[in-house]
Formats: C-alpha cells, structure tokens, sequence
C-alpha cells in the first residue's frame, strides 16, 4: 500500500493486526532497527543463567548509537574551528579521543565485528560518561542493549545469531526472519526503499542486539502471538516482563524493559490502556510493534522510505490504526462481558433468600459489571 502526493511515493507501508491466534506466512522482508531490543530483552528472559536486574542498571552507560557513531562525527569535523563553538581543538590524529573501533576504516566497512570486537567497543566506550547514573532516570541507550547481547552470548557460549534462531525464530516458526543481511539472491523479495542497499544490507556486528534484524510483517504477529500466549516464557514471567519500569514527565508515557508505554486515555469513560510498543526508526525504515494486553490483541507496522516525513507518516498510521482499533476491541469487550456474566445469580438453598444481578454499565462513569 502507498501513500501519495500528486505522483510522489512518499512511502510504502504493510500493517497488520492480531488477536492470539496463529497467522499465515508471508515473506517481505524489511529491516528492524530498534525493534530487536525486544528480541533481545526477551531472549535473556529465555536463557536459564540469569543477569537478575543488572539488565536495568545499564541505563547508566553512554547513549551513543553505533559504538563508533560520534567518533565518527568529529573525523568529519575536519576544516570547522571547534574553538569557534568554545570547544578545545580537535586533533584527529590523535589517537585518544577517537575510538579505537575506527582504526582501520576499510576494516570497519567490509567487516564492522572484526574491526570493532567486544574488547576494542569496551575500550572505547569506558571513558564516555552514562547520560544518567544507574536508576536516576529513564533514558533510551543502545549501548545498553549491546552491553546485554555480549552478555548474553557470553553467558551462553553462542553468538547472538544463534541464539535468535534457537531462542526465538525456530521455535515460533519464523522462518523469514534473520539477524544477519539476507543474501543477495533474495534481495528482489525484499522491501529496499529506492533500491538504495548502501542503508539496508549493512552487517550490524555488535549492534544488532540493539537493532539489526530482518523479518516480515507476518512473522512479527507470530512474535506478538507469542508474548500474548506465553509460548515461551511461563505466564508469570511474561506478566512480570510486561510492566512499567519508570514513569516520565509526562502523564501519558512510561518505559519498560524496553517497552516503550503509551497510556491511551478512551474519550468517554475516561479509562486508561497502556499500549506496549517498541519502535524501531533509522536510515529510511521505520517500525511499530504493539500489543494490547488488555484486549489479546495488537498490530505491527513496517514503513519504507525516502522523504523526510517517513517516520511521521508512520506515526500518523500507528495513532489512526490505535484510535480506530481500541474502541471497537473495547465495544466488543462489552458485549462479551454481557455475553458471559450479566445476569440474575440466586442461592440454590431454598431457606437463603440471596440473589445478584449484575448488567454492564456503558455510561462513561463507572464503566464495566
């Protein structure tokens, strides 16, 4: 499906919701940004040693992107003043600003886990100050999320390729998902916004437990089915997973590990749902996965793009699909609470003279039994 201005694609979107049931196969392919966080911190829940909340404290660590993102940026600072911004001079040959991830460039771009390994990426970051001490305040941090995949595959004793496969795609099925760069063979069944694949078939090495995976829209119903159904956490440890961690500033978010929060506020009863999302936004794809917990339910949304307003139109989806969705799931909600529970309940003793009738409240104060 396209949204179009005049004869401009703007973008190309595939959406699609779910009740916990299964879903057909599909295979297109788009990369997922910061959506394997969620992978990622499920996974952990999946392996038997356990980091406790350590997973937590690691909002204390640097916010950088890739390990090697804003060393990069200076390198490209070359022929600016910094002193003219009230900065001390910038000497890109010196080696102790730079990370040394960024040694050999050519390495870097033919093989970004040869070129930055877990030692070097250390080495880099651990003189980066955290954007907030441990437990002081949410804030997104992909180096947390990397910090947890070497973690995990230490741990384990496998790489983190192995362990989406064995942990979470083979078990539920997904077999057009992958956390390595699709051959090329099967690039034309593939979603690549303008055939641009300089931004799209880039190996993630050490980031790809932040974000790195490739999947179809299909095959994220089936994940979102999963979390629903506990498949493959026990239901206590998916009720544990799926709660807030930290509140924000503002009334309408919280943050989990890593849920992204919404709290929907309904029109008329003024009620709350919380919506788990993850989103994933870089280079020219954004995504949405979303579940519904009070309602079984939830919707992914996987966007290809080139122009500026591609993640906005994608948010643009995402609240139309929300608004639209939340007051039919709770209509029906009524009508099956009625359905299973309204009536007149009497006491079989004959000499106890005890009877409740319980009907649905559908005004806006005090709705439900």
């Amino acid at each position: 499906m396209h949204l179009s201005l005049q004869t401009v694609t703007l973008v190309s979107f595939a959406a699609t919701a779910y009740i916990a049931s299964p879903v057909p196969p599909n295979y297109s392919p788009s990369s997922l940004a910061c959506l394997s966080s969620a992978r990622n911190n499920g996974t952990y829940r999946l392996q038997t040693s356990s980091l406790g909340y350590h997973d937590q404290s690691l909002t204390g660590v640097p916010g950088d992107g890739q390990p090697w993102n804003q060393d990069l940026n200076l390198l490209r600072t070359v022929g600016i003043n910094p002193e003219d911004y009230g900065l001390p001079p910038l000497d890109p040959n010196d080696p102790a600003p730079i990370s040394p991830c960024l040694a050999d460039l050519e390495l870097l771009a033919a093989d970004r886990l040869a070129a930055c390994p877990p030692n070097l990426y250390f080495e880099g970051v651990i003189g980066r100050p955290p954007i907030f001490r441990s437990w002081t305040s949410p804030a997104y941090a992909n180096d947390g999320f990397m910090l947890l995949g070497i973690a995990l595959a230490n741990i384990t004793g496998k790489s983190l390729d192995q362990l989406y496969s064995s942990a979470v795609f083979n078990p539920l099925r997904m077999s057009n998902s992958t956390s390595e760069v699709p051959p090329q063979p099967d690039w034309s069944q593939c979603v690549i916004s303008g055939n641009d694949t300089s931004l799209w078939a880039v190996p993630t090495s050490l980031s790809v437990s932040s974000g790195g995976i490739f999947s179809t829209i299909n095959d994220l119903a089936k994940l979102g089915t999963a979390i629903l159904n506990s498949t493959l956490l026990p239901s206590n440890k998916t009720r544990q997973w799926m709660k807030p961690v930290s509140h924000t500033a503002s009334l309408e978010f919280s943050v989990g590990a890593p849920w992204e929060i919404y709290r929907y506020t309904h029109s008329d009863a003024g009620a709350v749902t919380d919506i788990y999302t993850k989103i994933g936004d870089a280079n020219n794809l954004t995504g949405y996965a979303t579940l519904l917990l009070d309602y079984d339910a939830g919707f992914n949304i996987l966007t290809a793009g080139s122009t500026l307003q591609k993640s906005n139109l994608a948010a643009t989806i995402a609240n139309m699909i929300t608004t639209t969705m939340i007051p039919t799931l709770e209509t029906q909600a009524f009508a099956e609470a009625e359905s299973n529970f309204a009536g007149t309940y009497r006491s079989n003793p004959p000499d106890l003279n005890s009877s409740l009738t319980l009907t649905v409240n559908k005004s806006s104060t005090d709705p439900g039994l």
